[in-house]
């Protein structure tokens, strides 16, 4: 025992220094950032998506897209064959990321209906209405080939997938028409082994800056309104139960959740991320940044303006006059426990006509909250290297009961792979 107890606090104690001291190229590579950009300009997070295709829709000799309507529920045609897809609502956040803007087509398209999409296209648009005619600067970061089209006129592509996907991306100039303009993007999940696991996009509309242009309103739906009317567009995602895996037709896709806005964790802000200092907003490059959770309108006479109607927000949280989520959860949830808020948008458009919708977001515990709880003691290095090195009659079950009785309230494994290890898997005590 007395053995154990000097072999663990060795351990323990070469691991700190480990962590502290050799986290450099040399044993880990290139450092991992959080996604950054710099500049204040909102990501696009809400779109409509269609595929995967076999073939780009547009000829590839074609500057023009033609004239595409991507309306939700209904069907589009690629002209280049006889596939077809039905235009959907999409918000990677809804059941991926809550703290990034990265638009993840994998984890929609593969992951969540079963569709491989390896070497195929999917088509992403979105509208943005804006109150003048103007030059802006349309970013995009793709892991991926891809074309843009602004208006259904090809605007900027990329023909080479990134060795690493940087958020900041490449800006193409785009004009801006007064009114609705469409932006579609086409990308493609190409096979090299680097990316066969990535497959989506970031992407804004920003001055030269990066910073947000005043006056101009996001929408799904944009100009498909019926009579104009004014209505509130967001929504949740499509839940298809009969899809199965179009790569084993006895295995069930897995169904969408069924929540309609994306999940609020406490003593978190609600999807949005800005790192501080001095209490200021840190937007530099060096900053990790997510958008916002903003509310989308259509119809009517853009812009709106957003209050809530009826019922309250999770504790902490306030809607903006521009629709967004501002604010910390102060719900309090703790262990298992959640609890759901549900409320009335209200959406009132540039002549004072308003429209009304019900949603509900549900608050879950800080999912820290067992890791900072833990207080953390020890950071255990190759632990299957003790019977090779140490003691031939050495037990990990005894290991970590040891770890207990001297306070230790949590063991982490380093994610170090050993040719020594032999029996239970290391990452197992």
């Amino acid at each position: 025992m007395n053995r154990l107890r000097k072999i663990l606090s060795i351990v323990s104690a070469t691991a700190i220094v480990f962590t502290s001291t050799v986290t450099n190229d040399i044993l880990f590579g290139p450092y991992a950032n959080a996604a950054r950009t710099n500049g204040t300009a909102p990501y696009i997070n809400q779109w409509t998506v269609s595929g995967p295709f076999t073939n780009p829709v547009p000829d590839q000799s074609q500057q023009a897209l033609g004239n595409i309507v991507p309306v939700i529920g209904e069907s589009f045609a690629d002209p280049n064959s006889k596939e077809t897809s039905t235009w959907q609502y999409f918000d990677d956040r809804i059941f991926n990321r809550n703290y990034d803007d990265y638009n993840d087509l994998m984890g929609y398209f593969d992951v969540k209906q079963g569709q491989d999409t390896l070497n195929k296209w999917v088509m992403a648009a979105t509208y943005v209405y804006s109150p003048t005619a103007q030059t802006v600067q349309w970013q995009v970061a793709g892991s991926g080939v891809y074309k843009l089209f602004a208006n259904d006129i090809l605007s900027g592509q990329q023909a080479q997938i990134p060795v690493r996907l940087d958020k900041t991306g490449t800006r193409y100039t785009v004009n801006l028409k007064q009114g609705w303009n469409k932006l579609l993007i086409e990308i493609q999940h190409k096979n090299p082994s680097t990316s066969r696991n990535f497959f989506g996009f970031y992407a804004r509309l920003s001055n030269k800056d990066g910073n947000e242009i005043s006056g101009l309103t996001y929408s799904v739906t944009g100009p498909n309104v019926t009579n104009n009317q004014l209505n509130i567009v967001t929504q949740g995602l499509a839940i298809d139960k009969k899809a199965f895996d179009a790569r084993n037709a006895n295995v069930p896709a897995n169904d969408y959740p069924s929540n309609t806005l994306p999940y609020a964790y406490d003593e978190n802000p609600y999807v949005w991320m800005v790192g501080k200092i001095d209490g200021n907003l840190n937007t530099s490059s060096d900053a990790p940044q997510a958008s916002p959770f903003a509310f989308q309108a259509a119809g009517g006479n853009p812009g709106y303006t957003w209050e809530i109607a009826d019922g309250q927000l999770p504790p902490g949280l306030t809607l903006a006059e521009g629709g967004h989520i501002e604010g910390m959860v102060s719900d309090g949830a703790h262990g298992t426990s959640q609890k759901d808020y549900t409320f009335t948008v209200k959406a009132t458009d540039a002549q004072g006509s308003t429209a009304t919708k019900q949603f509900t977001i549900t608050v879950k515990e800080n999912p820290v909250d067992w890791f900072i709880q833990g207080k953390m003691a020890a950071l255990s290095h190759v632990t299957g290297t003790y019977p090779n090195l140490y003691d031939p009659n050495f037990n990990y079950d005894e290991w970590a009961q040891t770890a207990k009785e001297m306070g230790m309230t949590m063991l982490r494994q380093s994610p170090y792979k050993t040719p020594f290890t032999t029996g239970r898997h290391p990452t197992q005590t």
